[in-house]
């Protein structure tokens, strides 16, 4: 048994060397995608002590750059036939199981752990994918703020979209960002993009697509998750992001059965 560790990251190259130093042992191999905005040589001490470290893509809030950077690394991790999952993970996450523990849950259930909700959902309304967002302006040339924001505003006079239509029929399914997949489940999602062209399209100008994207076609496929998101994190309703992790915070992730918690801004507890 093996998992990838397949980490986004994007600032704090402490927190990410204590994330990469905690993940040194047998279960784990680490892949690093660090995002194309950030400054390469403050992480550069980093890259000899994992198994890849890449910069590919510029990655922006919400955008469909993230489930780019996600792709690349699960197909970097597949190459190694001996990594049996594949866990997806931010620089500000951090374990809260011991090794041992996390390897005998594997061995006990199949490993696909990742929150699937039947769109729309009250924190996952449909409008993510009916309106057209442009979040990743930067990304295609557009730098100024003045174009970016015209270009919102032409996008919102654009037709909704059907998402029948867009989806071909998929029924449009939400979750969180990070997750844990088997090799078989990682595989068989990888399969049906390889054979789905069209699908990376459906979700290029949706909103927070990597929320949705993964967990859209594990319910296509039928993959029954064991578990919903490995990954404990405390949300105050209508934040856009999770609360930073204190004791308190770190006291309930370690008590429930979650692997990992994040939002970590110190490693000293």
């Amino acid at each position: 048994m093996r998992i990838a560790a397949l980490i986004q990251a994007h600032h704090r190259p402490d927190l990410l060397a204590h994330l990469i130093d905690r993940l040194s042992g047998d279960l784990w191999q680490v892949y690093v995608h660090l995002d194309k905005n950030s400054n390469a040589a403050n992480f550069s001490y980093l890259t000899p002590r994992v198994r890849s470290f890449e910069s590919i893509y510029r990655v922006y809030w919400a955008s469909f750059s993230h489930v780019l950077a996600t792709l690349h690394l699960m197909r970097r991790a597949l190459e190694d036939r001996s990594n049996t999952h594949f866990y997806l993970m931010s620089g500000q996450c951090y374990p809260v199981k011991a090794d041992e523990q996390i390897a005998a849950l594997l061995e006990a259930e199949a490993g696909n752990f990742i929150t699937v909700l039947k769109m729309p959902v009250s924190h996952k309304p449909l409008h993510r994918l009916t309106r057209w967002h442009f979040h990743d302006a930067k990304a295609v040339g557009i730098d100024n703020t003045a174009l970016k924001k015209m270009a919102q505003r032409i996008f919102n006079r654009l037709p909704r979209r059907d998402i029948a239509k867009t989806l071909r029929g998929m029924q449009p399914y939400g979750g969180t960002t990070w997750w844990m997949l088997n090799r078989d489940s990682t595989c068989a999602v990888l399969n049906f993009l390889d054979s789905s062209p069209w699908y990376l399209d459906a979700f290029r100008w949706s909103h927070v697509p990597e929320e949705m994207f993964f967990q859209t076609i594990i319910a296509k496929l039928g993959i029954r998750p064991d578990r919903m998101t490995p990954t404990f994190t405390r949300w105050i309703e209508g934040e856009a992001h999770p609360l930073p992790v204190d004791q308190a915070i770190l006291s309930e992730a370690k008590a429930s059965w979650h692997l990992m918690a994040r939002k970590f801004n110190d490693i000293t507890n």
